[in-house]
């Protein structure tokens, strides 16, 4: 359903046209009508409309009230609402906020008070969410609202939004303001008395694409980013800046999910994708959002172990899944890329598996053996090396760094086991010898693939 939520307060409202674009509202007090209305002609038809009071504003704004003092009849929200809407779809919410409390705050912030206002927060904060329902659209009028009430409305729309898969669309505020004081704006004739409607949802929006760029930081999953990404491309599909966005962030999305499922052949391949798809998303940065240049600058830091070099990348990938707690991950793609890079050297096929098995047993084998006569023991009978035998054993001479691949096989043997062995592996051990072997094993990864 289509839900909006709004606040009335006690103030004598003077009527004005709101206007938003080449939307003006018809004479009004109240922004709720102007508001329904310029969602009827954008053609959103609002479901229900809930309106929260206080006992005060109910008397003097929601129903007809006579101002004794001025002799003024002011015809209330919910007759004018009848008469243009006919009686349906508005509900009083009662709250609990009176102006009295606020006053006290003010002159005496002691602890009692200041506990009552955060009971009354909360209990605002349950009726909203109470009535917000599973894939419920929300519409936010914070025009006459306590001060406090935006910083909750944002809240209530991320909490349901986890919670009940709902969706704040939009958040609006009618800046009567705008006009000046209240005397001053009653001296002006109704039909120039024009009050802006202001649409803040993108700054909602910023707030999910910064927690959608926050989480690719820490976790390396950028799904967030991707779907609001995806959702702006389906009616922003010709904007420059979303397309940018979309295609760099579905790049960014492969490139996790090939990391997360260790499809390292096909890695490499979506990095150069990524990297392709950045230079345009620089260019429209600014056009999606002023600030979004700042979140790109963030991603582009995180892009920094990738190039357009193969090996460096295979162990940049390494780093991205370490970095990211996908331990498993990354010493799966540390052996694995090792392999791949000697099966190259040697001009093997590296998707060979009876080469990579025979790769992984000999370099193990020779990795031992050199052990050995460095230890000055007794060297065993010569034997009749296979060419990728003597090959192995001249690249462990130039390149010592690989005598960490044996330790390497056997944490990720304990690793993809799950330690259903003797003598296996703690946790914090586990992670602490993946960042050993990362940088014992980095020189290899800093050479050029030569064929031999």
């Amino acid at each position: 359903m289509k839900k909006m939520f709004s606040f009335l307060g006690t103030t004598p409202y003077i009527e004005c046209l709101y206007f938003k674009d080449d939307f003006t509202s018809s004479r009004t007090r109240f922004i709720q009508t102007a508001l329904y209305e310029m969602l009827k002609k954008e053609g959103v038809q609002i479901d229900k409309v809930y309106v929260f009071v206080t006992d005060e504003a109910r008397r003097k704004n929601y129903e007809d009230y006579h101002d004794k003092k001025n002799d003024i009849q002011y015809i209330g929200l919910k007759n004018v609402w009848e008469t243009k809407f006919g009686n349906e779809n508005v509900e009083l919410i009662p709250v609990q906020m009176e102006m009295s409390l606020m006053k006290e705050l003010k002159t005496l912030p002691n602890e009692s008070v200041t506990s009552k206002f955060e009971e009354e927060q909360w209990d605002l904060f349950n009726k909203i969410y109470e009535i917000i329902e599973e894939n419920d659209e929300i519409y936010f009028d914070i025009t006459h609202s306590f001060r406090s009430n935006p910083v909750i409305a944002l809240i209530i729309a991320h909490f349901a939004k986890t919670m009940k898969n709902a969706k704040l669309k939009r958040l609006f505020y009618g800046n009567f303001e705008s006009l000046g004081q209240a005397r001053e704006v009653a001296g002006i004739p109704v039909e120039e008395r024009r009050a802006p409607i202001v649409d803040i949802t993108s700054m909602m929006e910023l707030l999910d694409w910064t927690i959608g760029v926050d989480t690719f930081l820490r976790t390396g999953n950028p799904a967030q980013i991707f779907d609001l990404a995806n959702d702006k491309s389906r009616y922003l599909h010709t904007d420059p800046g979303f397309h940018a966005i979309n295609n760099f962030s579905r790049a960014l999305n492969f490139l996790n999910i090939h990391i997360e499922t260790v499809r390292g052949p096909k890695i490499n391949g979506k990095i150069t994708k990524v990297l392709e798809n950045y230079p345009n998303l620089e260019k429209h940065q600014t056009a999606v959002f002023p600030q979004f240049e700042k979140l790109t600058g963030k991603i582009e830091e995180k892009l920094s172990h990738f190039s357009d070099d193969e090996v460096k990348n295979a162990l940049g990938s390494v780093i991205w899944a370490f970095e990211h707690g996908l331990y498993q991950q990354s010493i799966t793609l540390l052996e694995e890329y090792i392999i791949s890079i000697i099966a190259k050297k040697f001009g093997a096929d590296e998707l060979d598996t009876d080469i990579r098995m025979a790769i992984s047993q000999i370099l193990q084998q020779k990795i031992k053996e050199k052990s050995k006569k460095d230890n000055n023991e007794k060297e065993n009978k010569e034997l009749n090396l296979s060419e990728l035998e003597k090959f192995l054993e001249e690249l462990i001479e130039t390149h010592p760094e690989l005598k960490a691949f044996e330790k390497l096989a056997t944490l990720r043997n304990d690793v993809n086991h799950a330690g259903f062995r003797k003598n296996h592996t703690a946790p914090k051990t586990i992670i602490d010898n993946i960042a050993e072997y990362i940088e014992e094993l980095r020189p290899f990864f800093e050479q050029k693939i030569e064929k031999n």
